[in-house]
Parts: structure tokens; sequence; C-alpha cells
């Protein structure tokens, strides 16, 4: 509960934002794992996908937090909705333009996209902890 209570106090975009940079991070390190087991194409597929990840949850960012404050609730909902679905359709147009044009490796763009997704969604638990209230 504390926990909580000291961000209530933080800026939530600054939190949100940090979440992104722990994308990027955890990308170039699953990068790097991935360059000293297999290859170049494998590390380069894994940064792509990771890259793809973290431009689009920084375009949601950047669309919902233009609002804030109670005058602005109704629009900060719009916005998360508009940014969301926006989100998807960044998110699906740049993974099938990179294994296009890109030719990544799949497997591993698969595992890193798939890895990326999931660090957002559990993002929350991780910030706050698994207290109970």
């Amino acid at each position: 509960m504390k926990k909580v209570q000291e961000l209530e106090t933080k800026n939530p975009k600054q939190l949100v934002y940090r979440i992104i940079y722990v994308q990027l991070l955890l990308t170039v390190l699953m990068a790097a794992i991935i360059w000293t087991i297999k290859d170049f194409k494998a590390a380069y597929s894994a940064l792509v996908a990771g890259a793809i990840c973290a431009l689009a949850n920084w375009y949601f960012v950047w669309r919902v937090f233009r609002y804030q404050g109670a005058r602005e609730a109704k629009k900060f909902v719009i916005a998360f909705c508009l940014g969301e679905i926006m989100k998807l359709i960044i998110l699906s147009l740049l993974f099938v333009l990179a294994v296009i044009y890109l030719k990544v490796a799949v497997g591993p763009f698969l595992i890193s996209f798939i890895i990326n997704i999931m660090i957002y969604w559990f993002a929350p638990f991780i910030i706050f902890g698994f207290e109970k209230q």
C-alpha cells in the first residue's frame, strides 16, 4: 500500500515512459543473449520486434497523456480508446511490414514480440507489486 501511495505523487506519464524504457532495455539484453546463442539475424529480429512494440506504446502514451485533470476526463477517455486502436493498428502494420520486407527470423521475432507485449501487460504488477489491498 505504501508503494501505491508513493507512486500516486509521481507523474503518471513518467511512470509509463519508464515502462517503455524497460522494454527497450530488456529487448537489447534479449538480443544480446540471442546473438551469443544463435546469430546476428536472430538478434536483429528480436531488436526489430522490441522497437515495434516500444514505438506503438510510445504513440499510445503520447496520445493519452496529452489530457490530464478532471476537466479533461472525457477527452482522456476518448484519447485512450483511440490511442489503443491506433496502437493495435501500428503494431499490426509494422509487424507485417517487418516480416515481409525486413526478412526477420520469425522465431526470435515472435518471442521478442510476445515478451515485449507481456512486459506492458504485467507492468502494473511489477510497479505496484502483488500487495493485498
